[in-house]
């Protein structure tokens, strides 16, 4: 389970399981699946862009992770990663 905040404040809670399923709740709610990609991950959401998958770059800073979006805007911060 990570915690999450958006790059624009919303929070959500994103659960990434071991079998490639996806959970997102808070300020959005969809369910995926998602894959490691070179540089971090993807997710392919049900609502969430219509489906289509987008990939980010991941970056630890300290206990956080910053998730970058493909252009190199920030998308989120990760905490509370469990």
């Amino acid at each position: 389970m990570n915690h999450a905040q958006s790059a624009n404040g919303g929070k959500v809670t994103m659960v990434l399981t071991s079998d490639g399923t996806a959970q997102l709740s808070g300020e959005a709610n969809d369910a995926g699946s998602w894959r490691v990609s070179e540089n971090g991950y993807c997710t392919t959401w049900k609502k969430i862009r219509a489906g289509q998958e987008r990939c980010f770059t991941a970056r630890r800073n300290g206990t956080n992770i910053t998730v970058l979006n493909p252009d190199g805007s920030v998308s989120g911060t990760f905490t509370d990663i469990k």
